[in-house]
């Protein structure tokens, strides 16, 4: 917004160029507008293609199989705990299970938790806990409310395989 004295730009003003202000009134190429690979910006339809549903049943598996992680691991070590921190842990697991079967974590992140879970099977604690550091790092807006569940769960199963 500019200030009442002429010739004063706020910061948030578009810039002057040669006495006009504003956008230039130059018209884009016609080649770079809208979205690449389509004419006229239209939206692409939707893939039917066997790829898009080898893709779908892939991420349904990769799902199907986190979940099952989960909840075996859960099982295995909720016997040992406090009643408050298996609560918890429960607690937060089911938020996590929430967001995968609806949908709304990001393929990146069921990735990692795919990875995760593979790893705490295969019992290579270092990878693990590696993998659960590359969760926390990069997927900390998708994690916040339940990443405690899964640090307890990494937590206790890596001290039961020692």
């Amino acid at each position: 917004m500019a200030s009442g004295k002429t010739g004063n730009k706020g910061w948030n003003d578009p810039p002057s160029i040669g006495g006009m202000t504003g956008p230039s009134s130059v018209s884009p190429d016609p080649a770079l507008a809208g979205n690449s690979g389509t004419q006229g910006g239209d939206v692409p339809a939707a893939s039917t293609d066997p790829q898009g549903v080898q893709d779908t049943s892939m991420l349904l598996a990769n799902r199907n199989f986190i979940a099952e992680q989960v909840k075996m691991w859960q099982e295995r070590c909720t016997p040992g705990l406090p009643a408050r921190h298996a609560a918890d842990m429960d607690r937060h697991l089911t938020a996590m299970l929430g967001d995968l079967e609806g949908g709304r974590l990001s393929a990146a992140l069921e990735g990692c938790l795919h990875r995760l879970l593979s790893l705490l099977t295969e019992g290579d604690r270092a990878q693990v806990h590696d993998a659960q550091s590359v969760i926390i790092l990069n997927h900390a807006s998708e994690i916040s409310s339940w990443m405690l569940g899964i640090k307890r769960l990494v937590h206790e199963a890596c001290k039961q395989a020692s």
